[in-house]
């Protein structure tokens, strides 16, 4: 038996999208609020099939603009010498500071590098297409492919690296909110010439969960790839957990994620949900 949501016309994909757009800035711009950890593990590849991981670091994160800061805590579950956390914060003051440099320098230079990769990054070099409804994590969810806009002109080497990258996304209905989204890359990309290339195949994957009845946060991500620069040669897998999601502004209240806590609902206020009608 069909609900309404899933019998209901689906939306336009030009309307959903510019929703979802301004949704995903507003994430970003309340997520310097916060701070969280992240289990970071290092895996390699086993010969039949799989990975194992080889070693986890753990990480404090949060944000200063599009920049994200990290302050290594923990390693292989083994939480740092009493030295090393100084030593370690030392430096993530030193990234903010550096973080509030860039803003600056991006203020009038948006082309500026040095940002990390966001999922608004992505949607605004994509364009969507092949909307679909499914169910996932218990929610009614939009999917969609989506492959670069043939209009998008990459002016900077992050801009150049989205612009080979094709996948999947999962929009959550109700809240017009990005839940997974899942990217390859579908051509080599080089960088100062021939000096640095990444190699056709990578694959990365990431997932936001709703947080504080407030905001959605990264709750999980994975980066499977391989690089060549000069005469080296690296492949990299990475899976990142995050949890321990609290507030930390000046006037703000800290109120750790339980573990009860609903998975994406509802849209952060104040952005507005798009009204359905027939797909074009």
């Amino acid at each position: 038996m069909q609900s309404a949501a899933t019998s209901a016309p689906l939306p336009t994909v030009n309307q959903l999208l510019e929703h979802l757009r301004e949704h995903q800035k507003e994430v970003e711009r309340v997520r310097q609020n916060y701070i969280f950890v992240v289990d970071e593990e290092e895996q390699e590849a086993l010969k039949n099939s799989g990975f194992r991981t080889v070693e986890t670091n753990t990480y404090e994160i949060r944000y200063n603009g599009p920049w994200e800061v990290t302050t290594l805590i923990a390693r292989n579950g083994q939480p740092l010498s009493s030295a090393d956390p100084s030593k370690n914060r030392e430096q993530s003051d030193r990234m903010m500071r550096m973080a509030q440099q860039s803003l600056s320098r991006l203020a009038s230079d948006p082309l500026a590098e040095g940002s990390s990769l966001n999922i608004s990054d992505f949607l605004a070099a994509d364009d969507l297409t092949n909307m679909r409804r499914e169910d996932f994590q218990s929610h009614h969810v939009l999917i969609f492919d989506f492959f670069p806009r043939p209009d998008f002109k990459p002016e900077s080497a992050k801009a150049k690296f989205l612009k080979s990258l094709a996948g999947t996304i999962w929009v959550d209905e109700q809240a017009v909110q990005l839940i997974r989204l899942q990217a390859h890359l579908i051509n080599n990309v080089s960088y100062g010439g021939v000096l640095v290339s990444v190699k056709k195949g990578l694959s990365i994957v990431m997932e936001q969960r709703k947080v504080n009845n407030e905001i959605w946060l990264p709750s999980y991500s994975e980066f499977h790839g391989e690089t060549r620069a000069f005469l080296s040669h690296d492949r990299a897998n990475l899976v990142r957990h995050y949890r321990d999601y609290r507030r930390f502004r000046v006037g703000s209240v800290v109120k750790p994620l339980e573990e009860g806590d609903p998975a994406p609902g509802e849209a952060p206020q104040p952005a507005q949900q798009p009204q359905g009608s027939p797909q074009r």
